[in-house]
């Protein structure tokens, strides 16, 4: 994707933890290419979790919709309000 770049984003998997990148270490590593759409996961801490918004091709100022992007998430652990923000329970 870097070499064609093409902008795109990610999320994790299960495992993306298990090699030698801590998941903030990916997260760090990522942000160094500029074609990357990955945001920041507000309040669930090495996450992927984020909202991508995406414009009208006629109307570049004219929001046509969301692409939410999730990533797994080991549940031990976050807390209550931690899953509630991921999960938008009220």
């Amino acid at each position: 994707m870097t070499e064609a770049q093409i902008p795109h984003p990610y999320t994790f998997g299960n495992h993306d933890d298990e090699g030698d990148l801590t998941r903030r270490q990916i997260v760090r590593l990522d942000q160094t290419n500029p074609y990357s759409l990955r945001n920041e996961s507000e309040g669930i801490p090495d996450t992927a979790n984020f909202r991508l918004p995406v414009y009208a091709s006629q109307n570049d100022s004219q929001l046509a919709a969301h692409l939410w992007v999730h990533t797994d998430v080991k549940m031990y652990q976050l807390d209550l309000d931690a899953l509630k923000a991921m999960w938008l329970i009220v």
